[in-house]
Order: C-alpha cells, then structure tokens, then sequence
C-alpha cells in the first residue's frame, strides 16, 4: 500500500494565522491556485518544515520568522501532516526550541527521515520536491558531482563507492608496508659484517677491563666502610629527636581532648544543619511542584479555550444541519396547511353561527332599540369618564412633583444668598469698599499686568540660570582639562590646551569664545604622543578629550581676502601653532554688529561669520550664539521680587471673586423671585384642580353607569337562543384545538433552535468552567519557604560561631603543634639521610656485585676464546652463504624463502649447542666466584675495621688515580658482549621480514582482485540502471515533444566514474543540443523528461510541484498536465500553477486568497463539481 497525504493542518505557520485545517486531499492530483503574494508557495513549505528542512529552503533567515507575525508574534506555530498510515507534526516555540512527533508521540529529526526513507520518499535528493525556479537547475546539473551522484544514489550503487575507496586506501598502505619490509631486508644483510669487526676489538679491550675491575672492587669496598660509618652516627641523631617527639606528645593528649569534645558539638549541629537544609529544600521542592501545577492549570485552560472553539464549531455545523432538515419539515408543513384547511372551513361554519345569531341581535335590536341607545351612550360616558378622571390624575401627579422641586430649589437658593452675602459684607469691611463704587473691571486690568510682569520675570530668572549653568559647566570642563593635563606633564610632546597656546585682546574673547568649540582640545606633536596619553586615560579611568596632532595638520591654505578680518588672524601664538587655530576656526570672519555679519553669511560665498557680542551665523544660515558672558546677577533679590507679585496677584485673584460672587447674590435674587412667582402659580393650579374633584364624585357616577350596562345586559340574554351559542362555543373550541395541534408542530420543527440554545448552554458551561480554573495561590508556601529559610540560616551562624572556637583552639595549640612539626621534620630528614646512605651501600653494594660478576664473566671468556672463535667462523660463513644466494635469487622468491629457511635452521642448532656448553661452563664458574666472596667479604671487613676515616680517604685518592690511568690507556672503551646475541637476533629478524613480505605480497594481490571484482559489479549494475533510465527517458522526451530525442551520455565510456555524465537533448527538427544552449521552456521539458524517467525507474510515492509550467506555453502546459494525470494513478501529485490547462484537470483545487493580511484557503472538488453542473443543466 503506497503513502498517501490525506490532509493538512496548520497553525500560526507564516500567513496563517490561527488554526487551519486543509482536508479532502485528493490521492492521486491536487492542483493550488491563487494569486500571488496570496500563501500558495506557504502550504508547500509547511509541508518542507514538518519533513525537516532548514528555514533557508523556506526563504528566512532563522525557523522563529516562520511563526505568523502582525505586529503581535505568536507563541508557537506546528504544521501536521496526516497520511493514511501515519500522522507526522513538528512544532516550534518563540525560543527556538523545536520538535519533531510520529503519531503524537515525539521523536527525532533523523528517526523521521528514517521514517519517510522507508516509505519510499528521498530524502537525501529530494526527487519528490520541485520548488519555484528549481526546474531548470535539474537539467544543469554538473556531470560528475551533480548528475552523476544523483543518478548513483537513485541506482543504488553509491554503497559501492565507500567500500572501493576504503580497499584502495587499504592496498595503498599495504605497499608502503612491503616497501619499508623490502628495505629492512637489505638493511640487515649489511650487519653481519659490521658485528664480526665488533668482535675483534673487544677482545683486545677485555684484558684492560678485568684489570679495572679489581680497582673498582677495592674501591666499592672503601666507599662501603664510609657509609656505614656515617649511618651509625645518623642513627645516634634518630634516638635523640625520638625522645623529645615523645614528650611533646603527652602535652598535646590534654589538648586533643578538648578539640575532640569540640568536633563532637561541631558534628552535632552539622548534622542539625543538614536537617534543617533538606526540610527547607523540601519546602522549595513543594514550591516548585505547585508552581509546576499552576502552569498545569494554565494548560488545560488552553485546552478549554481549544474545547470552546471546536463548541463554536459544532454550533455553526447544527446551523447547517438545519438546512438540510427543512425536508423532512414538509411532512410537517403539510399536516400544517390540512389543519389550516379544517380551520377555515370552522370559521365559515363560525360565520353562519355568528351570523344567524347576528339575525338574532337584530331581532332583539329591533325591539330593545331604544335602550341599546341609551345603554350605548352610557358606556361613551363611562369610557369619557374613565378618561378624564386619569388625566385630571396625571396632571395632579405632575404639579405636586413640580411643587416639590421648586421647594427644593427654592431652599438650596436660599442657603446660597445667605453665604455669599456674609461672605461680601466681610470683603466690604475689611477693604472700606461701597457696594456702589466697586469695579471688576479695574481689578482685571490690574491682574493681567501683574501676570505680565510675573511672565517677564520668570523668563529673565530661566535665562540667567541657563547663563548660569552654561558658565558653570565651562569652568567645571576646564578644571578637568587641566587636571588632565597635569597627568601628561611627564610625557614628552605634549604642547597643551588650544586655549593656553593662543591669546586676543579682550574685545575678541567672547567672539572666540563662541565661534571656537576645540579651545580645550590638547595640542601634540606626534599620533605616538596623543596614543601614549590615551593610555594613561584608559589606565586611570580618567575624562575623554580630543587631541589636535601638529603633524597631521595641514597648512593653511590661500585665502579670500574681505573687508572683516578672519577670527584666526587675530588669535597671537607661535607661528608653528596658527594653523591649529586655523583647523578649529577654519574661514570664520568677525564682524561689529550682526548686520554686518548677516551681509557676509548670506551673499553668494556664504561665509561663517561671528559678531563681537558673541553672536553666530553657521554656512547654513543658523544662528546661534549670545551675551552669556555677562556676570550673573543674584537669583534671590529676583526671586524674591516674583514672590511679592505672586502674592499681590493672589489677594487681587480673592478680590475678584468676592465681586462676582456678589454679582451672582444679584443674579441669584432675581431669579429667586421668578421661582417664588411659578411656585405660587403651581400652588394656584393644584388647588384649582384639589376643588374640582371634591365637586365632582367621578367613582360614584361610573359605578351607577356600570349597574346600569350590566341590567340590560341580563333582559338581552334572556331573549338570546342558547342552541346557537352552544353550537358557537364547540365551534370555538374545536379552533382552539387545531390551532394548538399548529403550536405542537410549530414546537417541534423548532427543536432545532433549542439544540442550537443546548449548544449554547453547552458553550457557556464550558466557559464557565474555563471561568473557574483557579491558579492556586501560593504565597503561603513561599512565606514557610523563608521562614525555614531563616531559621537554616541562624542554625549556619551558630555552626559558623563554633568553627570559629574551634579555630581559635587550634591557633593556641598551634606553637606546640608547630615545635612537634619542627621535630618530625628533623626526624623525617634524618631518616631521608639515613635511607640515602643505606641506598648508597645498597648501590655500592649492587656495583661491587655487578663488578665480581663481570670478573668472572671476563675470567671465563677468557678461558672459552677458542669456542667464541669457531662460532664466530661459522656465523661469517653462513652470512656470505645467504647474500650469495639472496644476489643470485632476487627474481624468483619462493626459491629464496627455501634457501632462508635452511640457513636459519642450520644456524639454530648451531647456536643451541654453544649456548648449551656456555650455560654449563658459566654454571662451574659462578660456583667458584661464591667460595672466593665469602672469603673476600670476610678479609675486607677484618681489613678496614682498623682503619680510620682519614687512612681510608687516602685508600679512595690512591685507587682512583689508578683507575684514571687504566682509562686513559683503555681510551674509555667498553666491551661489548651482545654481538653474538645480536648476530642471533638479527637472523631471527631476517627470517621474520622474509616470511612477512611474503605474507604481505599474497594478501596485496588478493585485495587487488576484490578492489576489481566490487568495481565491475559497481560497473555492471549502474550501467543496467543507466540503460534502463535512458530508454525511460527517450520514451517520455519522444511523447512530451512529439518527436524529440534525450540521452543521459557518458562522457568516458571506458570508465563513467571517472568524468561523469551528461544530458544531451535533441528537439523535434533540431540538431543535438548541450542542456545549457536550450531556451527556458526546452530547459523545463528536459528537466521534466529526467524526473519522470527517473520516477519510472523508481517510484515516489507523492510529488509536490511549484509552478513547474511558468516557463512553457499553453501547448506544452496542457502535454504535461495529461502526463500528471496519467502518472497520478500510481503516485500523488500536489500542484501549485496558475495555468488554467494544469489545475482544470486536477480532481480537487485548493484556492488561496489573503484577507486582511491573512491566508485563508477554499477546497474544492472537481468532480463532484462538474456532476452537480451537469445535474443543474
């Protein structure tokens, strides 16, 4: 069962926002059409996003971009992919986490493309996946790193390729190892002569050496005595230091005890300490739960949320159901219209009944006439009556609610004067004011001059602290600079402020001043000079500052000559420093007035001109600049001078509103009046109205009305025939029983709406549970958490407060403690000294040992010469045997390991026999040297015990002098023992190599068959491939084109791997073309031909294609529609084209559009389409 795309789900993936889910996708040819810029290309990359590709391949910079962003990013977005074998998903988080799940469960990226290779889909070459603007390059492919391993990999004869390179690698290392085995072969044929001259020479050393020995022997012997001696007297030291440690030891017993008892308590509560520790870090692991558990609770809400959108859903889908239940309401809509028919014909039999009855009326009408009219005009009276008792209320209601309001009004009224006159008579005595002679006006007038002058003065206070700050901070700069300077005094090159270089007479100063910003710039000779003081800035911490370097400035130039002179001719200084004055000041002119100045800064040479008040205009026409260099005036007289003001202001301010507050008691009395006016004129009314009814008894009247109708009414029902009425009454219920079956039906075609208000129930229920999470408070747990917390910490002070007794022991047993150290250092160097010595004599004793054994060795060389003679004879004839027969045989190797083996085996048994006499001999020997030690040691101790340390000094000088002159005549020449050994040796070794390279050579050839045979399979295999993709290929171009021919070529045919391959292509009545000289469209078609040759050869399960037709035309477009088609039967296509040619004759279309920035998308199905078209038709 091949894998099919069933749907697709997104959610916050680039222009979709929210979640969508793209389902009914057909399994054989689902075309995406839209327009551009729409998110077409965006379903396709979601689906390269769940399969693993990078954020590059979706056209961004990093995997967060692909999260839907509106100015708000969203938290996360997934994309979920479900075929019908298994649902894949990946999802990504803001902070770049990203995971990979197969059926919900999470796995890794590589278990995923595991998982896909499997099912068939490339994953390594992505044959599956053709992007926008990709075609082309499938075609343009390199012949050997491209096409041709795409086409090995697709084959499946790239595993080939590892194993042949691993066995090349290997057969080369082997012939480097048969080169170095060949050499060493050679190398030790040269040896044997080299040993037999070896031989001669030492045994003409030998007897020098045993005569050295005997010296030595004596000497190894004196040496001893000497140790020995010197050991007994460190033994003596020994004894001495042990006593004192021993009573330095029962001092300290005390001591210790008291720092035991101390380390107890100390233990104790560290034991405490580490209880309190874990019950507080079981209190933040609690802490930690919960907080765990209300990031739980904030899940499930998110689930709920989720829960009450899929609600939202369903209630919209109920919606639709309804719709489509409106057949099966016909049933009920017929039984609808029989009862209405039933209805009406019980009206019409109603209508006679009322209508006879009405026969009737008329009847008793006739005879009751008279007083029908009279019972008519008392119910018009009755009603008229009714009428205008309920209006005369109404207006009784509404003047009492009047009344009432102007009494309210009439006491806040009231209460207001009454304040307000207090509150002017007390303004009139306390000012000596008449009511007649008081002004508003005037006080107006006065209190906007008063805010004149506070505005003036308040904007001369903001300009003078402005002054004053800007001087302030000039001061505080120039102390910093020339602290700074005082750091560069020791530094050469240093010159000094631009300001301290130069000076002008005093009228120019402020003109300076403002036109000059670099006037505390420091002045250098050198960049060496300004990048050593920038270090010393760095090293201090100190203030940045700008360097003028004399040697970077250039000269100053010719200038324009003006009426105003220039600013930096009038600065004097040195010669050599005008033109860094020049660098600040650059062409600025000065000029009297600014007049004149603005003459020169706005004519056509738009000069930067400074006026001697200190004002600027720049080139570009801004000025700046002013009189800041006036001296700053005190704050506090001016500030106290805003205060009178302020305060003269404030009593005009009172004034004022006691006179408006008298001119609203004026106001406020007129319209006092008017109220008192309308409220007696309510009162008027109310009582006009209270008498009118007090007259007039309308209750009594209406009741003797009523008693009269209903007399009347009682004769008239008498005449009336009963039958007719009970007739009426069945008729009437019978109605009322229809029209109640119409309410049942009614009902229930409604039950719809009430699953619909379920629903709604359902969704509120949901909400209201969503409503009700509670995320647990808890602030109580944390509060425990830090009383633990403090109680840990007060155990770690009492801990801390005992280790520091304990300290405190330890520093008083300290000068105790450090005489016992003191004391077993002495000890521990004595017995170094001690174990020195007795090395010593152990190595003296070794040598002395190693010098008898040579003695004897020498003695039974010297007795066994002739032997050592023979076998030497012997190795030297068996040696020319074997390079004789090595010369002559070197073409024929198995001939030469023969003859090697006979020599070896000849010298073996040759050498097993000497050995065996030499052990024996040697055995005698070292039996006799026993017997003469024994006697040796025992007359050397029985020599030097008489001796003393001076006699044997001389011995020592005497021996070694004697030594010195052996050596010379020896000229330090040693024998050397092992020749025969390594004569040994060497054969053995010679014998080895040969049977090594032998070895070698076979295992060589039989890896170079391997390396050959793997090669032809490799061969065989990709070329049966190859044949089978080109007769594909050859077939599919033939069709696309009608009539043109393809052909993957190989550029060697002796050997396809070593140059590649490539594809050359011929179109209907052309000449073979190179992919590279073909048109765009010829380009496609090539490129198209390739894959779906290559999908023949090995199938995919599903394509996706992005707008693979933009290059074709329409003829060509619709020749590779119908082949999708076709090929849709044995895999799924999924399409993006805006060619009407491909996606007409795809069986579902996925249409994309963007509303407000988002994605949104609508599938449809083709078929089923065309079907109910064809049905409408």
């Amino acid at each position: 069962m091949k894998l099919v795309l069933e749907s697709l789900t997104i959610k916050n993936f680039k222009s979709y926002k929210g979640e969508h889910f793209i389902n009914n996708i057909d399994k054989s040819f689902t075309a995406i059409v839209g327009p551009n810029g729409s998110g077409k290309s965006n379903i396709i990359d979601s689906i390269l996003f769940v399969l693993g590709f990078r954020a590059k391949k979706m056209r961004h910079t990093q995997l967060t971009d692909l999260i839907y962003n509106d100015g708000k990013k969203e938290s996360s977005c997934f994309v979920k992919l479900t075929f019908n074998k298994f649902t894949i998903k990946r999802e990504i988080n803001i902070n770049k986490t990203s995971k990979y799940f197969l059926n919900d469960k999470e796995i890794s990226n590589n278990d995923l493309i595991k998982k896909m290779m499997k099912e068939g889909i490339d994953m390594e070459h992505n044959r599956f996946l053709i992007l926008q603007g990709e075609i082309e390059s499938i075609a343009m492919l390199k012949p050997k790193e491209g096409l041709l391993e795409f086409l090995e990999d697709i084959i499946e004869t790239s595993k080939y390729k590892i194993e042949i390179d691993k066995l090349i690698e290997e057969t080369k290392n082997m012939e480097e190892n048969n080169l170095t085995i060949q050499n060493n072969l050679k190398f030790i044929k040269t040896e044997f002569d080299h040993i037999n001259e070896l031989k001669k020479q030492n045994e003409e050393i030998l007897i020098h050496k045993l005569k050295t020995n005997e010296y030595l022997k004596e000497l190894k012997n004196l040496n001893l005595e000497k140790l020995k001696r010197n050991l007994h007297k460190q033994e003596e030291k020994e004894k001495e230091v042990k006593n004192q440690i021993e009573k330095l030891k029962d001092l300290n017993i005390e001591n210790n005890e008291l720092l035991k008892t101390l380390e107890n308590e100390h233990k104790k509560i560290e034991k405490l300490l580490k209880n309190k520790e874990e019950i507080y870090l079981n209190f933040k692991r609690e802490y930690k739960i919960k907080e765990r558990n209300n990031i739980m609770q904030k899940d499930l809400k998110n689930k709920l949320e989720k829960q009450i959108k899929n609600l939202k859903n369903d209630f919209n889908s109920i919606k639709a159901k309804i719709e489509m239940k409106n057949k099966e309401n016909e049933i009920f809509n017929k039984e609808l219209k029989d009862n209405e028919n039933e209805l009406k014909i019980l009206i019409k039999n109603r209508e006679e009944l009322k209508s006879k009855q009405n026969e009737e009326h008329e009847k008793i009408n006739k005879k009751y006439f008279k007083d029908f009219e009279k019972l008519k005009n008392q119910e018009d009276k009755l009603t008229e009556l009714i009428q205008t008792k309920s209006k005369e209320n109404q207006k009784n209601l509404k003047y009492k609610l009047e009344i009432n309001k102007y009494k309210e009004e009439e006491k806040i009224l009231k209460d207001d004067i009454k304040n307000i006159e207090t509150t002017l008579q007390n303004f009139i005595n306390e000012n000596n004011y008449d009511k007649e002679y008081i002004s508003k006006d005037k006080l107006k007038e006065e209190l906007r001059e008063l805010e004149k002058d506070i505005q003036k003065t308040q904007q001369e206070i903001q300009k003078r602290k402005t002054r004053y700050n800007e001087v302030y901070q000039r001061e505080e700069n120039n102390k910093k600079e020339k602290e700074l300077l005082n750091n560069f005094k020791n530094i050469k090159g240093v010159i000094g402020r631009l300001s301290d270089i130069g000076e002008v007479d005093e009228k120019y100063n402020l003109a300076l001043k403002i036109s000059c910003s670099r006037l505390n710039n420091i002045v250098v000779d050198t960049t060496q000079t300004a990048e050593k003081c920038i270090e010393i800035i760095k090293k201090e911490n100190l203030q940045r500052s700008t360097f003028i370097i004399l040697e970077k400035i250039q000269e100053i130039p010719k200038l324009e000559k003006f009426d105003l002179p220039y600013m930096f001719d009038l600065v004097k200084c040195d010669k050599k420093y005008k033109k860094c004055f020049y660098f600040s000041l650059t062409d600025t002119l000065l000029a009297e007035d600014l007049n004149k100045a603005q003459s020169y800064a706005f004519n056509k040479s738009r000069k930067r001109v400074v006026t001697l008040d200190g004002k600027l205009i720049e080139k570009s026409g801004i000025m700046t600049g002013g009189k800041y260099h006036e001296k700053i005036k005190n704050f506090k007289d001016v500030e106290k001078a805003l205060e009178k003001m302020l305060n003269i202001k404030n009593t005009k301010l009172s004034n004022l509103k006691k006179i408006e507050d008298y001119e609203n008691i004026k106001i406020l009395k007129i319209k006092l009046k008017d109220k008192n006016e309308e409220l007696k004129n309510l009162i008027f009314n109310l009582k006009n109205l209270s008498d009118n009814f007090k007259e007039f008894n309308y209750d009594e009247e209406i009741q003797n009305i009523k008693n009269e109708i209903s007399n009347f009414k009682k004769i008239i029902n008498k005449n009336y025939d009963t039958s007719l009425q009970g007739n009426l009454q069945i008729c009437n219920e019978k109605i009322e029983l229809l029209e109640n079956r119409n309410q049942e039906i009614k009902i229930f075609l409604s039950e719809e709406i009430e699953s619909i208000s379920n629903k709604e129930k359902e969704l509120e229920d949901k909400i209201y549970e969503f409503n009700e999470i509670r995320i647990l408070d808890i602030s109580e747990l944390k509060n425990k958490m830090i009383v633990e917390e403090k109680s840990f910490q007060e155990i770690n002070e009492d801990f801390k407060n005992i280790q520091e007794n304990l300290n405190k022991l330890k520093i008083q047993m300290g000068d105790e403690y450090h005489i016992e150290i003191d004391l077993k250092n002495q000890y521990e160097d004595i017995e170094e000294e001690m174990n020195k010595i007795k090395k010593e004599m152990n190595e003296e004793k070794e040598q002395l040992r190693i010098i008898k054994e040579e003695i004897c060795h020498h003695t039974k060389y010297l007795h066994k010469d002739e032997k050592y003679v023979n076998f030497e004879d012997k190795v030297e004839i068996d040696a020319n045997e074997e390079t004789k027969s090595n010369e002559i045989n070197k073409s024929n190797e198995e001939t030469k390991s023969n003859e090697i083996n006979k020599i070896e085996n000849n010298m073996t048994n040759e050498i097993n026999k000497i050995e065996n006499n030499m052990t024996n001999e040697t055995n005698k020997i070292e039996n006799k040297s026993n017997e003469t030690n024994k006697i040796e040691n025992s007359d050397d101790h029985c020599r030097f015990d008489s001796l003393k340390m001076e006699d044997i000094e001389d011995f020592l000088r005497k021996i070694k002098k004697k030594l010195k002159r052996l050596n010379e005549e020896r000229n330090n020449k040693e024998v050397d023992f092992l020749i025969f050994d390594e004569f040994k040796k060497t054969k053995s070794s010679y014998d080895k190599v040969a049977s090594e390279f032998n070895l070698q050579m076979s295992k060589y050839e039989t890896k170079k068959k391997q390396v050959d045979e793997i090669k032809k399979t490799r061969f065989d295999e990709f070329m049966s491939g190859l044949n089978k993709i080109n007769f594909f290929l050859k077939e599919i171009y033939k069709k696309l084109t009608y009539g043109g021919n393809a052909e993957l070529e190989l550029i060697d045919y002796l050997d396809p791997f070593s140059d590649g391959i490539r594809l050359a292509v011929m179109p209907p009545k052309k000449c073979w073309k190179s992919v590279s000289n073909l048109s765009g469209g010829e380009k496609t078609l090539s490129s198209l031909s390739l894959i779906f040759a290559l999908h023949k050869f090995k199938p995919s399960p599903f394509y996706v294609m992005d707008e693979i037709d933009a290059a074709l035309d329409f003829r060509n477009v619709s020749i590779i529609s119908q082949y999708i088609k076709e090929m849709s039967k044995s895999s799924q296509f999924v399409v993006i084209s805006l060619r009407n040619d491909m996606f007409e004759i795809s069986k579902t279309v996925l249409g994309v559009y963007k509303v407000n920035n988002v994605s949104k998308f609508l599938m449809i199905n083709v078929e089923e389409m065309r079907n109910k078209i064809l049905i409408n038709v």
